[in-house]
């Protein structure tokens, strides 16, 4: 049987599972039918470090926000903190003009699990993105690495990963 609920201002759900018409929780019901999580894990953030050489992982240590603290702006890791599925975006330029076949790796524990790929040579500077959705487990982390390409990183307005938590 279901409960129904109303309110004028809406209701709260915090942490404890009781019901309040308070705007603090877990999760928030406005009077609107709105639904909002705010300690949802998740994340933004850019490189205004530097270009990224080969073989290295592209760390953003530009954080914009970090719900949770579960990106770790010095090693380059988001980390999930609970087992489920995943929206992450990627979005970065390269830097290397002359190299064909580029490409770079979204990575999870270490391994690659996507590979962004141009085959487009040519004096130009190119822009990759990739978003999807993955699965992970508590304590899996993913990064991004530069196999074969200098990745740019000189203006944190030209690079993003980011990501959080579907369910």
């Amino acid at each position: 049987m279901a409960t129904v609920i109303s309110g004028s201002t809406g209701i709260t759900l915090p942490d404890n599972g009781s019901l309040s018409t308070s705007v603090a929780g877990a999760m928030v019901i406005d009077s609107a039918g709105r639904v909002t999580t705010p300690n949802q894990p998740a994340f933004s953030a850019g490189r205004g470090a530097g270009n990224v050489a080969v073989n290295t992982v592209y760390v953003c240590e530009t954080v914009r926000f970090n719900i949770g603290s579960h990106y770790n702006n010095s090693n380059g890791r988001f980390t999930a903190p609970v087992s489920g599925r995943y929206h992450i975006n990627v979005n970065l330029m390269c830097n290397d003009i002359t190299q064909n076949n580029k490409h770079y790796h979204l990575r999870i524990n270490g391994s690659e699990y996507q590979r962004v790929y141009s085959t487009n040579g040519g004096a130009y500077h190119h822009r990759w993105n990739w978003h999807g959705v993955i699965s992970l487990q508590a304590n899996d982390y993913v990064d991004i690495f530069s196999n074969v390409v200098v990745l740019y990183g000189g203006n944190a307005l030209y690079s993003d990963f980011s990501g959080y938590l579907l369910g």
